[in-house]
């Protein structure tokens, strides 16, 4: 007899221990109590939720539930919870927006962690009837190049290895005219690139009767991440306006 239950199933059968008893103690293998010392206590677990976990090498521990929309990630080589990085949606870089004033405005930022920026230019006057442009990082290098649909005037405005991207013609504040100021959208894809940057901008302006819309495309060949944006209004000086600069994850 080499198990629990052929003892079970001598005769005569021990009478204070059932078959079913003996039958408990088939397969084991070691003294009964070292096995159940080497097991983990239900009691380990506290918590609605709890996982078991091993903090080291046979060690078992308990990790305990972690908040609402929280997810399981591994910190230090064991599993914690955490808050997920947040994806998606754009974040305001230069709180309240930037006044558009004097000859040149700049808005410095951080890119780090953004795909790309989204540049909205909010009713820009000027003091001369003239173009306004974009510079990146103060790169004033023959490193831009873009090209212009301009409605209104039907023209194509290209331009290849400039110092500067255009953007849109300005808006003067003189005239009794004037209905309409410069708007501007502009998206810089990959920030945070060393090297071509792709630019896709469109903008609406002029007095009432000469409305222009512009439409365009180009690069900007980078040599370092974008951290700081300069709009330029050629041949006179911002009077009125807002930058507003946002990243994009």
């Amino acid at each position: 007899m080499t198990k629990a239950r052929d003892i079970a199933s001598a005769t005569p059968a021990p009478s204070t221990v059932s078959a079913t008893e003996l039958g408990y103690l088939d397969g084991v293998s070691s003294a009964i109590q070292t096995q159940l010392d080497a097991k983990t206590a239900k009691s380990t677990l506290t918590t609605t939720g709890d996982i078991y976990y091993a903090s080291s090498a046979n060690t078992p521990a308990r990790l305990g539930i972690g908040s609402t929309d929280q997810v399981l990630k591994v910190t230090g080589g064991i599993p914690a919870w955490a808050t997920p990085a947040a994806g998606g949606g754009m974040t305001l870089l230069n709180s309240g927006g930037t006044a558009l004033t004097g000859s040149s405005t700049t808005v410095n930022i951080t890119t780090t962690g953004y795909v790309s920026l989204k540049v909205y230019i909010q009713a820009a006057f000027q003091s001369a009837d003239n173009v306004i442009n974009l510079r990146i990082n103060g790169d004033t290098g023959s490193n831009y190049s873009s090209v212009i649909l301009r409605t209104g005037v039907s023209e194509v405005k290209s331009a290849s290895a400039t110092s500067y991207y255009y953007l849109t013609q300005g808006c003067t504040t003189s005239g009794a005219d004037v209905k309409v100021l410069s708007f501007v959208v502009i998206e810089i894809f990959n920030p945070t690139s060393t090297d071509y940057m792709q630019i896709i901008s469109s903008g609406v302006n002029g007095p009432s009767g000469d409305m222009r819309y512009n439409v365009g495309q180009g690069v900007y060949d980078a040599s370092a991440a974008v951290s700081s944006l300069s709009f330029i209004p050629v041949g006179g000086t911002f009077s009125g306006g807002t930058a507003f600069v946002y990243g994009v994850k």
